[in-house]
Order: structure tokens, then C-alpha cells, then sequence
């Protein structure tokens, strides 16, 4: 059974035209089994801070790559495209920011503007990600725990919940100050993202690496090494997690176990069985009687 907890709080500003958030926060908190591997992918007319509690992934924005584990903070500014793609079937726990610069440089007039600083002081696609030392991201956690658990409706909960999120701030903006390549990965290569997309469209027909490498015409050597750094996995192993979570949406979907094995691209199905055995702990019927509990 999929385990999936999301609150958030948001502060609300009418205008003639619409309802906006100029600030609101999330907290998502899910099992990665059985689920998509890839969140985001757009870019938002909001600035983001993406806070990851728990869980490991690898983050895409323009041309650099970031790995995410607990502790990492990310930034993302509105035209910054990025999608996140998790690289482990655990727990994946994580809190997204998002709020308009201009709306809410209006709601605090006596506020620093400078805690803007990760934003304001650096061009797009760099420096994307901050650094806190263990005691600072443990103050980050609180603060954000409590945030999420304001009332929307209370006007008194709404004040509190703005202080909060100028106290956050702050702590990035230092931490911002203090960072020097967090994370960074390093440049992307384009035979990856190739490589990334041919397994995105074709991993269920997908049976080895080297019918990748043979495409896009480079030694299966090099192919390996520059996926796992830029990826943070094995191409097998992406190709692996790609087909036992097409498997598992059709376990969801109510599709026979034998259907799920080879619809997915598994040849063998007691090979299948052993291996979802493995991965997940439960047999895939089991799994599937498990679904309504």
C-alpha cells in the first residue's frame, strides 16, 4: 500500500481578478515504491525552495546536475526549467516554498529584502543550491514543521506564519552566503540525456545496456560511466526502477500479476517474482491484495 501524507499552508491576497498565494508551502512525505521516478519537469511562475528531508534523487536544472539526500536545499528561480528524479525506492520526504518576489516584497514593507539574496544575487541556472550545517538545517526543520501547521482562515496564524517564513529566509540568505558549489554535480552530457530519453520512451522493450550505447554510437564503458555520474545510478539499475513502477501502477490498475510481468518488459516470470520479492519485501500479489487494507 502506498504510503502518501501532503499539508500545506498558503497566505491568501484577493485581488479584482483572482485569489493568489503570494507564499505557500507544502509538505510531501510519500513512499517512492512503485511510484513515478520523475517529479517537476516545468518551470513555475513562482520562486521555489526545495527542501529535502529524506530520500536521495538527482535534480536536472538547464545544464547542471545536483544530488539531493536529506539536508539539501535547492532554489529555483521562475525561468529556471527542472525536474527531480529519485534514485532509490525509500522514503522520499521533502518540503516545497513557492512564493511571488514581487507580492511579497509588498506584504512586509519593513522586511530586509537581502534575505532575497539566493535569488537576487545570482544569475540564472548557477549557485542553485545552499548549504546549511547540521544545526542550521535542524533550525530549518522546525521552523518549516510549524509553519505547515498554521491555519489558512486565522488572520492571527497567517501573521505568524509570515514570520516565520522571513525567519526561514533569513537562514538561507546565510547560508546562501556561505555556500561554495554544494552538491553540484557537474555539467550534463548530452549523450546522457539522449540516453535518458530513449530509456523514457522504450524502457519496457528495453533488455540491455548495450542497446542503448549501440544507438547512440559509444563504447558501453563510457556510456556507464557518465550516466552513473550525471544520474547518480546505473543505467540498469534506471531501466530496472522505470519498469518495476510501470509494473506496479498496473498491479494498481487491478492487471493480473502475469500481465503486469510483461507488459513491463520482464521476459522471465518467475524471475520477475523473485525480483519484485526482493526489491519490495512482499510477493506482487500479495501486494496487490494489500492495495485496500
Amino acid at each position: 500500500m502506498h504510503e502518501h501524507t501532503e499539508s500545506s499552508m498558503r497566505l491568501t491576497k484577493i485581488t479584482e481578478d483572482k485569489v493568489i498565494y503570494p507564499i505557500s508551502l507544502t509538505h510531501i512525505k510519500e513512499d517512492t515504491f512503485g511510484r513515478d521516478m520523475l517529479f517537476g519537469g516545468r518551470t513555475v511562475c513562482e520562486h521555489e525552495i526545495y527542501i529535502c528531508i529524506e530520500g536521495e534523487a538527482v535534480s536536472y536544472v538547464g545544464d547542471a546536475s545536483y544530488s539531493i539526500q536529506g539536508g539539501t536545499v535547492l532554489t529555483y528561480k521562475p525561468e529556471e526549467h527542472h525536474r527531480t528524479f529519485v534514485t532509490s525506492t525509500q522514503q522520499y520526504d521533502r518540503y516545497i516554498l513557492l512564493f511571488h518576489y514581487d507580492l511579497f516584497a509588498n506584504l512586509w514593507q519593513d522586511a530586509d529584502h537581502s534575505i532575497l539574496c539566493m535569488f537576487s544575487q545570482r544569475e540564472a541556472y548557477e549557485k542553485n543550491a545552499i548549504r546549511l550545517l547540521p544545526k542550521e538545517f535542524g533550525q530549518l526543520k522546525f521552523l518549516l514543521e510549524r509553519a505547515v501547521q498554521y491555519e489558512e482562515g486565522d488572520t492571527a496564524q497567517q501573521a505568524a506564519f509570515l514570520v516565520d517564513f522571513i525567519k526561514i529566509m533569513q537562514l538561507l540568505s546565510v547560508g546562501f552566503a556561505n555556500t561554495k558549489g554544494h552538491n553540484y554535480i557537474g555539467t550534463r552530457v548530452p549523450v546522457v540525456d539522449m540516453a535518458l530519453e530513449i530509456i523514457d520512451k522504450h524502457y519496457c522493450q528495453l533488455q540491455r545496456v548495450d542497446e542503448i550505447s549501440k544507438k547512440l554510437n559509444v563504447s558501453d564503458s563510457y556510456l556507464a560511466r557518465t550516466f552513473k555520474k550525471q544520474v547518480g545510478t546505473s543505467v540498469y539499475d534506471y531501466i530496472l526502477n522505470m519498469k518495476f513502477a510501470h509494473a506496479v501502477r498496473l498491479l494498481s490498475a487491478g492487471s493480473s500479476v502475469t500481465d503486469a510481468c510483461f507488459e513491463s518488459g520482464f521476459n522471465s516470470y518467475s524471475h520477475f517474482i523473485q525480483m519484485f520479492k526482493r526489491r519490495y519485501g512482499t510477493t506482487p500479489r500479495k501486494y496487490q491484495k494489500n492495495l485496500d487494507v
